[in-house]
Order: C-alpha cells, then sequence, then structure tokens
C-alpha cells in the first residue's frame, strides 16, 4: 500500500488538483512540518476510516 501511496503522491506533487491529497502535499512541501512518512500514513489512515465507515 506504501508504494502505491508514494505514487499517488508523486502524481499529485507533479499535476495538484483540488483534493485532500493535493492539500497534504502542499503543507508537506510548503514546510509546516508534514514529513513524507506522516503524509503517507495520513492517507493511509484516510483510506482505512473510509472503508470501515462504509463497511459498517
Amino acid at each position: 500500500m506504501t508504494e502505491l501511496l508514494a505514487a499517488l503522491v508523486a502524481a499529485r506533487r507533479a499535476e495538484p488538483g483540488p483534493d485532500l491529497t493535493s492539500a497534504l502535499i502542499a503543507a508537506r512541501d510548503g514546510g509546516e512540518r508534514l514529513s513524507e512518512q506522516e503524509l503517507i500514513s495520513t492517507l493511509n489512515l484516510m483510506i482505512g476510516a473510509g472503508q470501515e465507515t462504509t463497511a459498517t
């Protein structure tokens, strides 16, 4: 999953959009103290939370 999210981050970094991933990347790249690992972990958490909410 980490490799997939890293690829998503690279794609959104190249072409930002009006989405949460792009906003998190902007926070990371803007020096707002979000590490690359924290960025990927946050995206992973959002996917898990969305899946759990939908499943139950």
